[in-house]
C-alpha cells in the first residue's frame, strides 16, 4: 500500500512538473512576443519620426533654395546660407544631413575623357590605367559601330548577359556593366558624374575628386583647403588658377541640382535624394528629374547615402 501511495506521489509530481515546464514556456513565448512587439513599435515609431524630420528638413531646404542667394553667404552662423555648400560636402540643417551638389560642377556621365577618369581612379587609389579602361569601355558603350578601341568592349566582351546600348547611357547603373569597372568605383564614380548634360562646367562647385583634374594635385589641396573656411570664389579661382570663365568654364551655380537629405531618429535612418531644376521666378519652379527614398537600419547598414 506505501509502495502504491510512493507512486501515486511520484506520478503526481512528474505531472506537475510536465504542467510547469509547459506554462513556463507559454509565459516565456508570451513574454518574447511581446517584447518583439514593443521593439516593432519602437521600430515604427522610429521609422516615421525619421521620415517627418526628413519631409520637414526637405521642405525648410527647398524653400531656402527657391528664395535665397546661391552665389551669397550670409555672415550669420544661424543662417542655411552660411553652412551650405554646393560642391557635394554634407552640412547639419534642421536635425539633417544634407549634401547639395551643383549639377554642372559633376563630369558628363556619356563624355568622360580618358584623362579624366585616369585622375579619378588615382584619386580613389586605383591606376590611372583602370581610368583609361573605363573610358574606351564606356565609349564602346555608347558608340553604334562594332569595332573595339585598344582597350575597350563591344558586344563580344559581355556575352549573351548584357546587350550593349550602342548610344547614350541614360541611368548612372549602366556603368556597372563595363568589365573593368568594380563596385566600389562606381559608387564613387556615380557620385562626381552626372547625366545633365551641359556644354560647361562650374569649377567652383567641382566635387574633391575632380579638383585634380582642372587645378593638379598641389593647388587641389589648397583649394580643398580654403573651401573649408568660406575663402573659395571666382575671384579665387581665376587668381590662383588662372582660369577665367569662357565657353568651357562657368562660375555661375545652379540651376540644376542633386540633393541628398538624411535624417536618422534612434536606429532609423531616412534618406530622400533627387535631381531637381529650380527655377524660382516661374510658374514651375521646381522639376524634380530623379528621385530615390530609403529606409536603413543603422544596426546593420554602415553604407552612406
Amino acid at each position: 500500500m506505501t509502495s502504491i501511495n510512493y507512486r501515486q506521489r511520484g506520478i503526481a509530481l512528474m505531472q506537475a512538473l510536465f504542467l510547469t515546464a509547459i506554462l513556463l514556456t507559454v509565459v516565456l513565448s508570451v513574454a518574447y512576443q511581446s517584447r518583439e512587439q514593443v521593439h516593432t513599435a519602437f521600430a515604427v515609431q522610429h521609422r516615421t519620426e525619421a521620415f517627418l524630420a526628413n519631409y520637414s528638413s526637405n521642405n525648410d531646404l527647398m524653400f531656402a533654395l527657391l528664395t535665397e542667394n546661391w552665389q551669397g553667404r550670409s555672415e550669420d552662423p544661424q543662417s542655411i546660407t552660411h553652412r551650405w555648400n554646393f560642391y557635394g560636402q554634407p552640412f547639419e540643417f534642421s536635425a539633417s544631413e544634407v549634401r547639395i551638389q551643383d549639377a554642372l560642377g559633376l563630369a558628363n556621365t556619356g563624355a568622360m575623357k580618358p584623362e579624366l577618369l585616369a585622375s579619378v581612379a588615382g584619386y580613389f587609389g586605383y591606376s590611372a590605367e583602370m581610368g583609361s579602361r573605363l573610358a574606351e569601355q564606356l565609349a564602346d558603350w555608347q558608340d553604334a559601330d562594332d569595332i573595339a578601341r585598344p582597350f575597350g568592349a563591344e558586344q563580344g566582351a559581355y556575352g549573351d548577359r548584357v546587350w550593349v546600348r550602342n548610344g547614350p547611357v541614360q541611368d548612372l547603373s549602366e556603368l556597372g556593366f563595363l568589365p573593368a569597372m568594380n563596385p566600389e568605383f562606381q559608387r564613387h564614380l556615380s557620385q562626381i558624374s552626372t547625366l545633365y548634360l551641359s556644354s560647361t562646367v562650374n569649377i567652383l562647385n567641382a566635387p574633391e575628386a575632380l579638383l585634380p583634374y582642372y587645378f593638379g594635385e598641389d593647388l587641389a589641396e589648397i583649394i580643398k583647403q580654403q573651401r573649408s573656411e568660406g575663402n573659395v570664389d571666382q575671384s579665387f579661382i581665376s587668381r590662383t588658377s588662372g582660369i577665367s570663365g569662357d565657353e568651357f568654364y562657368t562660375y555661375t551655380t545652379g540651376p540644376v541640382f542633386r540633393i541628398s537629405i538624411s535624417s536618422a531618429i534612434e536606429s532609423a535612418r531616412y534618406s530622400d535624394e533627387k535631381t531637381v531644376v529650380l527655377n524660382p521666378y516661374t510658374n514651375n519652379p521646381v522639376t524634380i528629374w530623379d528621385q530615390r527614398k530609403t529606409f536603413d537600419d543603422l544596426r546593420f547598414s554602415s553604407q552612406q547615402p
